[in-house]
């Protein structure tokens, strides 16, 4: 398995379309990856879940939304 490259870390408050691959062996998901197009970074962090087994999934990409939601 390959060491994934570390994001910067994310801005606060703001939100973001990421990609994210679950990384769960047990779970029917694993390897697959998603796109979730309204991610939140609550204060510069944030986690995505699988929704099937509930565990953390790797982030692999983020892009800021512009605008951002409530700004249209």
């Amino acid at each position: 398995m390959t060491t994934p490259i570390p994001l910067p870390p994310f801005e606060p408050y703001t939100y973001y379309q990421v990609t994210a691959r679950d990384i769960t062996p047990e779970c029917v998901n694993y390897k697959n990856e998603f796109t979730l197009p309204s991610f939140y970074s609550n204060a510069g962090w944030g986690t995505a879940e699988c929704g099937m087994c509930g565990k953390s999934m790797e982030i692999l990409t983020s892009q800021i939304l512009d605008p951002q939601p409530g700004e249209e």
